[in-house]
Parts: C-alpha cells; sequence; structure tokens
C-alpha cells in the first residue's frame, strides 16, 4: 500500500472514489452523493488541481494493488488562514480495506505535510459522534473535542458532530 497524491490527470479516480465515499458512508460527509455527482467534470478537475498545486488544500490518496481505497484532504479558506489553523476533511476508507492502518497512514502523511507550514498552528475537523472508530483515531494523534453541534450530514439527517483540534508543535 501506497500513500500517494494524484496527478491532474487521475481526476476520475478521484470522483470515483469521492463518490463511492459519499453513497457508502453518507453520514459522514458534509455533502451528498446526489450534489457531488451531479458535478461538471471541470469541478473534479479544478479540486485536484488545486490540491495539487498546495495553496489552499491538499489531498492524499492510498493506493493498493493499484486501485485507490483510501482518502483524506486538507484545506484552509480565508478564516483558516486568519486563525493560523487548516480543516481536516473527507477522510475514507474503502469498506473492504478498513482495519487494515490505511486511515492511520492517510493521517499521518496529511499532518505531516501541514505540519511543515509555519502559519499553521492548529488542526480542526468535524467527526459524526457515531462514527466510534474515527472518533478514536483522530484522539490517538492527539486531537481533543472542543464542542458539540448539530448539522445534517451528507444522508440528510441532523446528527450530533464533535469538533475537534489538535495543536501543531511550531
Amino acid at each position: 500500500m501506497n500513500i500517494v497524491q494524484l496527478n491532474n490527470s487521475d481526476w476520475q479516480e478521484y470522483k470515483s472514489l469521492r463518490l463511492q465515499a459519499l453513497q457508502t458512508d453518507p453520514q459522514a460527509f458534509s455533502s451528498s452523493y446526489a450534489r457531488e455527482s451531479a458535478f461538471p467534470d471541470e469541478k473534479w478537475q479544478l479540486r485536484l488541481q488545486n490540491a495539487n498545486e498546495g495553496t489552499t488544500s491538499c489531498m492524499y490518496f492510498a493506493r493498493l494493488d493499484g486501485k485507490l481505497v483510501g482518502m483524506i484532504g486538507g484545506f484552509r479558506d480565508e478564516d483558516d488562514q486568519k486563525n493560523h489553523s487548516a480543516q481536516i476533511w473527507g477522510v475514507f476508507v474503502s469498506p473492504n480495506e478498513r482495519g487494515k492502518g490505511i486511515a492511520k497512514k492517510l493521517m499521518a502523511a496529511l499532518i505531516d505535510k501541514l505540519s511543515q507550514n509555519p502559519d499553521i498552528h492548529t488542526l480542526k475537523l468535524e467527526v459524526n459522534t457515531d462514527q466510534k472508530s474515527a472518533g478514536k483515531l483522530y484522539e490517538s494523534f492527539g486531537f481533543a473535542a472542543t464542542n458539540t453541534i448539530s448539522m445534517q450530514l451528507g444522508d440528510g439527517l441532523t446528527h450530533e458532530v464533535t469538533q475537534m483540534e489538535k495543536p501543531l508543535v511550531q
């Protein structure tokens, strides 16, 4: 298994994995399969291009036997830049590949990358409180709960979501 960044030309693989994530685990994402499956190809291409440029986002993928089986992303909007923080989003591992440490390797790669930016002092993420194994993974990397909110997720239902943060040592 390799942790990789995709080339811009690999956008269809990224699109396929992201749509699989939204179909498989809609309760884990703030977007839905219906919404993103309607995106034009140009939007998928731009997402991957922006991640590869690394100015506001980055993405890592897990490739096992030539196939993408996992992904993770980091993003910084204007508020994040003002607050010296970054958001982690889109953590997903294909169901058949779970329990093999793939999410842990993806998380380690992304945290390592974000830690290299001297302007980022805090990492943030949100996790559905029902997703106990995801919460435990994040805690194992030093994330701590800061708040719990109710929000509608990709399954169309309102869930309790824990907001978590991890300070970075500079």
